[in-house]
């Protein structure tokens, strides 16, 4: 199946797959070829494309939308990065940044940004889950 995952800025992929996993808002869900049409809301977390039992692609995204239709796979997504583009240094600092903000005004609005940065260290260090 054809798998694309776009941003405003660009096409971050596009392939072939035989599976994709991703974090939809209700938990994770498992595309395969020949999946009946759906779209769901995406969660902030890893989007891994897979050939064979092989993951060959991980992507940090952040939210937006997964679209099935006629053996296409489109993702559609504010922001997103290639988990090879993630710098684990980088990456870290920025999660060590938000926490401090965080800690020091215990505002919720930082909540999306501390989320963010820990999908992002978490898909650079290639732990899946988040």
């Amino acid at each position: 199946m054809q798998v694309e995952i776009v941003t405003p800025e660009s096409v971050l992929y596009s392939g072939e797959a035989d599976m994709v996993i991703a974090r939809g808002l209700a938990g994770e869900v498992g595309v395969l070829k020949d999946h009946e049409p759906m779209l769901i809301g995406l969660d902030y977390g890893e989007l891994r494309v897979y050939q064979g039992d092989s993951v060959t692609d991980r992507f940090a995204v952040y939210g937006g939308f997964l679209e099935v239709r006629d053996n296409v796979v489109s993702v559609l997504s504010d922001d997103a990065e290639d988990a090879r583009e993630i710098d684990v240094a980088d990456a870290e600092a920025s999660l060590a940044d938000v926490d401090t903000i965080a800690a020091d005004r215990g505002d919720e609005s930082e909540a999306e940004r501390l989320k963010r940065s820990e999908v992002r260290l978490a898909v650079a260090r290639g732990n899946a889950g988040h």
